[in-house]
């Protein structure tokens, strides 16, 4: 067994009494003068030797090892001695012993190896691989940097101090004009109600004394014709911009602006107006959408002509968009307005036949009324007048529908003159030779059917021998039906064909009716029905152009609205 001398050289380090620290003793004091401390010794005192003597026992610890053979009969076993302190305790340091050095771990008999950890080997190709990835991902950086500078990026630069806004510049749409260049429809800016819903909103909140919502829907409603429901479900919208009313009145901007309402502000659009009173060949005119698109009438068949190409401002502002940056890039494309459009219609002509159709209506208490005015020479319509009976309100006003060329109607005894005309023109009777014309006229249906019989009380009981210009004035059916039984089925509606009927007319408007006429051969009774105007539709368009060949001496003119195509 080890002595306490054998134990004290093993372990150099332990403290002796009276004896010098091991700074003294060895050269180990690196760490003492590292610190600019001098190397500690150790006092000859009761205590220092009580603390020789116990450094070299084991700590005692929860268990006790079993003796071992060499230690039978020598007295107590001693306890294995524990290198590492318990976890969360800390050891005393030792009187005389500097707190900055750890303690070395006493070993039995010989030196406790020291443990060297070594560095693992790193592969030479993974070193080389390193290094070119690491080139590769500089040069890219540096690569970069250099274009940069060169060439920069114009977006990515405008878009860190800067940036580009477009806006947007409205074409005017075209004008129509009469033929003498006087305005029938135009575009003028005319103001929209808007409203920012949630800065009323704000404002509302932030003084709870006022409730401004209820305070702007009572001002606006009556201003806007509006329900105050409808605007109270409009301010009350999770929005930041709203239409109230688009296109109002300037004197209903005027007094919106008055009210000095949050959030509810006047914004300048293009409307289209009429000079000569809305009314004013509206029918023929039409009407646009509240973004200038044509949706009925000329404003719509030819909506590419009067349309214009919009233009665009590019210049660049700061970053919040408000302030231009002098000198800094603008782009300006120009626009182009729409092309103005001159119709053969003569707008006072339109004016005055508009007020007389509305007389005449009241006057006869008719549903309807359509009047066409034009020119058989050349075709050019001088005046298309649609009015109309509303059925709920009883008002007589005009409508936006072209009744004179989508309307279709059984044309009566004014289908007679194009019957005399087929007559003359196939020479089936002379126009001034007289022929016998019975008061009652039988069509036969066929074996075993009654026949048909005409009744003309314009001729005496007895008959009568009349030249057909004396039944055509008296609008004598009898006449009329003895005589398209001379001309023939055939014949007949070849004639009425090359009147334009049955077809639509070259004006091309917009739903525009072709009427209703067959041969006239399949059944006795359309013959002498077709002679008077009964058993076939027209509108009244086709029967303007069929009266306008007429009055040209047969030479037919299609009908036409617009200057540029007459002829």
């Amino acid at each position: 067994r080890p002595t306490q001398q054998s134990q004290a050289a093993a372990w150099p380090g332990r403290p002796r009494p009276g004896k010098p620290g091991p700074c003294d003793a060895t050269a180990d004091c690196a760490g003492f003068r590292r610190a600019g401390l001098a190397p500690p010794t150790t006092p000859d005192t009761p205590a220092s030797r009580q603390y020789a003597h116990d450094a070299g026992r084991a700590k005692p610890g929860p268990t006790t090892q079993p003796p071992t053979a060499r230690d039978s009969g020598r007295g107590p076993p001693r306890r294995r001695h524990r290198t590492t302190p318990h976890r969360g305790t800390t050891r005393p340091t030792p009187a005389g012993q500097s707190p900055g050095l750890p303690r070395t771990p006493r070993t039995r008999g010989r030196q406790s190896k020291r443990v060297v950890a070594t560095r693992p080997a790193v592969s030479r190709s993974r070193v080389i691989t390193m290094v070119l990835v690491l080139a590769l991902v500089g040069a890219g950086f540096g690569w970069r940097l250099v274009d940069l500078q060169l060439t920069p990026d114009q977006e990515l630069a405008y878009g860190i101090g800067s940036q580009v806004r477009r806006e947007g510049i409205v074409a005017p749409r075209g004008e129509i004009v009469d033929r003498f260049g006087r305005s029938i429809a135009r575009s003028l800016p005319r103001p929209s109600i808007v409203a920012n819903p949630r800065l009323l909103q704000s404002a509302d909140r932030a003084d709870p004394d006022a409730d401004l919502l209820s305070e702007a829907v009572e001002a606006l409603a009556p201003l806007l014709s509006i329900h105050p429901d409808v605007v109270r479900d409009r301010l009350s919208r999770d929005k930041a911009f709203v239409f109230l009313r688009r296109q109002v009145d300037s004197e209903v901007g005027d007094a919106v602006t008055a009210l000095n309402i949050a959030g509810v502000y006047i914004d300048k659009e293009q409307g289209r107006e009429h000079p000569n009173g809305d009314c004013s060949g509206l029918a023929l005119v039409g009407r646009v959408d509240a973004d200038q698109n044509g949706v009925s009438g000329l404003e719509l068949d030819y909506n590419d002509r009067l349309t214009g190409s919009p233009g665009e401002i590019v210049r660049q502002t700061q970053a919040g968009g408000e302030v231009r940056i002098p000198g800094g890039l603008q782009e300006t494309a120009r626009m182009e307005p729409g092309t103005d459009l001159v119709l053969t219609i003569d707008r006072n002509i339109q004016y005055e036949a508009e007020q007389l159709a509305i007389a005449a209506t009241e006057a006869a208490e008719a549903d309807r009324t359509m009047v066409i005015v034009g020119d058989p020479l050349t075709g050019e319509i001088l005046a298309m007048v649609n009015i109309l009976r509303d059925p709920e309100t009883d008002v007589v006003g005009c409508t936006t529908t072209n009744l004179a060329a989508t309307w279709s109607y059984e044309p009566g005894s004014i289908m007679k003159p194009i019957t005399f005309s087929s007559v003359f023109e196939n020479g089936a009777w002379p126009a001034s030779v007289p022929f016998d014309i019975p008061q009652r006229l039988s069509i036969s249906l066929g074996e075993n059917v009654a026949p048909f019989v005409w009744l003309d009380r314009s001729v005496p009981i007895e008959g009568a021998t009349r030249t057909p210009t004396w039944a055509l004035r008296k609008s004598s059916n009898n006449a009329t039906i003895t005589l398209a039984q001379k001309v023939g089925a055939d014949a007949l509606y070849e004639t009425m064909r090359a009147f334009g009927l049955g077809e639509v007319t070259a004006l091309g408007v917009n739903g525009e009716a072709s009427g209703i006429l067959g041969p006239l051969d399949s059944n006795a009774l359309l013959l002498s029905n077709a002679a008077i105007g009964q058993g076939v539709a027209v509108s009244p368009l086709q029967m303007y152009q069929a009266f306008s060949t007429l009055a040209a001496g047969g030479l037919r003119f299609d009908p036409v609205v617009v200057v540029d195509e007459v002829g």
